[in-house]
């Protein structure tokens, strides 16, 4: 679901700016609605409205993601309380914890 408002095809056309990520944006026609390329509007279509991006496809970027959590939720099982010194510590632990 987007936050954009619908716009008739009428008014404005969609550019490459108004794409997400995948170069999409939502096509409404008369009782559906599709994702498509900006630049190749189905016939039937009557509004379009901008996408928020696709979720990553790359493994490693996801696998970082997955390891950040995972040296969060270490973080806070060794050190439950937010104090100075473990704050100050955190960046010596990820050093450690990420090196390869």
């Amino acid at each position: 679901m987007s936050d954009h408002p619908w716009i008739p095809l009428t008014e404005s056309k969609p550019t490459e700016k108004h794409a997400n990520n995948d170069k999409h944006v939502l096509y409404r026609m008369r009782n559906w609605s599709m994702s498509a390329r900006w630049d190749h509007i189905p016939d039937e279509s009557t509004h379009w409205q901008m996408m928020v991006d696709s979720p990553p496809t790359d493994a490693a970027a996801r696998w970082e993601e997955i390891k950040e959590r995972r040296f969060k939720a270490l973080l806070k099982q060794e050190f439950p309380e937010p104090t100075v010194p473990n704050l100050l510590i955190e960046a010596t632990l990820r050093k450690f914890y990420f090196h390869d």
